[in-house]
């Protein structure tokens, strides 16, 4: 019996060695670039730093198949894999991109994005297209807008600080806002989740889906624009 268990740790070590030595880096420097736009489905770590650069981290077979360019200021990185059946979860690829304050990303698959310091662009935005993505970003900027062009799902978290917060959420997107505080802030809640933010000085809302607006911070003026639906303004 304790041959078979020894027997089962060697193996066990050698497949966790061999799917370790599977995984590739490779880093490359880039041109300067403003916005990012996202292809295929990759986990994508941003950082602000002072160079341009992206480092990925893959399977050895995936790797040959990722591609990138810049554009017109565009970071675009995508895959040239005929089946797109990778997730986030599975088979991932992870994206470290490096560079100056950003403008915006959109991803037009499924993603996870995360921020690994703080946004401090003038204005940074995040534009979601029809897959379910996540994004967990921490941001010190003047604007940050977020919107989709098509049907999607997934979370939003945001942190830290902004000057103006607007979002327009739709579909079955939920937006965890609670940990970044706005000065002011134009909600348009069409979701069938809900909305969390905090706002200090002044909230301008609408409602046209059953997700409600959760609103902490307790500002001076709260203009409700037009409320359509059963979702509401929940004050705390």
């Amino acid at each position: 019996m304790k041959n078979v268990f020894v027997i089962l740790c060697a193996l066990l070590l050698l497949s966790a060695c061999g799917k370790k030595n599977n995984t590739e880096e490779r880093f490359s420097a880039l041109p300067a670039f403003n916005k990012v736009r996202l292809d295929a489905t990759f986990n994508v770590y941003l950082t602000e730093d002072t160079v341009y650069s992206l480092t990925t981290v893959a399977d050895k077979k995936l790797m040959d198949d990722i591609t990138y360019t810049v554009e017109d200021s565009v970071l675009i990185i995508g895959s040239t894999r005929k089946w797109k059946w990778l997730t986030p979860t599975k088979n991932n690829v992870k994206l470290y991109i490096h560079s100056k304050p950003l403008k915006e990303v959109n991803p037009k698959e499924t993603c996870h994005i995360e921020t690994t310091n703080a946004v401090t662009s003038v204005e940074f935005g995040l534009v979601l297209e029809s897959k379910t993505s996540e994004a967990d970003l921490e941001l010190d900027c003047g604007i940050f807008y977020y919107w989709m062009n098509s049907p999607s799902g997934g979370k939003i978290r945001l942190h830290g600080k902004v000057e103006q917060l607007r979002l327009w959420n739709d579909h079955y997107v939920s937006v965890d806002a609670r940990d970044l505080t706005a000065t002011t802030a134009h909600v348009e809640n069409n979701s069938r989740s809900n909305c969390e933010i905090t706002v200090v000085n002044k909230l301008e809302y609408k409602i046209g889906g059953i997700g409600d607006i959760h609103l902490y911070g307790s500002p001076p003026v709260i203009v409700e624009q037009e409320v359509t639906s059963t979702g509401r303004l929940v004050v705390h």
